[in-house]
C-alpha cells in the first residue's frame, strides 16, 4: 500500500509541476504578445536616440522568447519524464540566474555612470525636438508628453 501511495504523490507532483510549467510558459507568451503589440504601437525608441534597438518593447519580446522557451523544455521534461529535457531546463534555469545576478551587479556598480548618461542623452533628444518644432513654439513633442503625466 505504501508503494501505491508514493507512486501517487509522485504521479500528482509531477503533473503540478507540468502544471506550473505550463503557467511559466502562459507567461512567457504574454509578455512577448506584449512586446509585440509595444513594438507595433508606440514609437518610444525615438527618446533615447543612442539606444533605440534597447527599449521596452524589445526587451519584452526577447524576454518573453526566453521564458517561453526555457518553460516548454521543463514542461515537456516534466510530462515525458526526459531527464536530458530537465537537465537541459536546470542548467538554462542556472544560466539565466547567473546573467540576472551578472546585470544587476553591474547596474549596482555603475549606477552614477548610467544616470549621467540617460540624463545627457535624454536632455539632447528633448533638445534635438525643440528645435524641430522651433524656438518659438512651447509645446513639447506629442511623444514627451505622455512621459511627464
Amino acid at each position: 500500500m505504501d508503494t501505491i501511495m508514493s507512486y501517487d504523490t509522485i504521479f500528482c507532483m509531477m503533473y503540478v509541476d507540468a502544471m506550473l510549467l505550463c503557467l511559466g510558459q502562459m507567461c512567457g507568451t504574454a509578455v512577448f504578445g506584449f512586446g509585440v503589440f509595444l513594438m507595433l504601437n508606440t514609437k518610444v525608441s525615438a527618446l533615447i536616440p543612442t539606444l533605440s534597438t534597447l527599449n521596452l518593447a524589445n526587451t519584452l519580446f526577447i524576454t518573453g522568447i526566453i521564458i517561453t522557451c526555457v518553460s516548454f523544455l521543463g514542461f515537456l521534461g516534466a510530462l515525458k519524464e526526459n531527464r536530458c529535457l530537465l537537465i537541459t531546463f536546470f542548467i538554462l534555469l542556472f544560466i539565466l540566474m547567473l546573467v540576472e545576478l551578472t546585470v544587476a551587479c553591474l547596474l549596482l556598480v555603475y549606477e552614477k555612470e548610467i544616470d549621467r548618461f540617460l540624463e545627457k542623452d535624454l536632455t539632447e533628444s528633448l533638445m534635438k525636438s525643440r528645435e524641430r518644432l522651433g524656438h518659438h513654439s512651447g509645446h513639447v513633442p506629442v511623444l514627451w508628453d505622455p512621459q511627464h503625466k
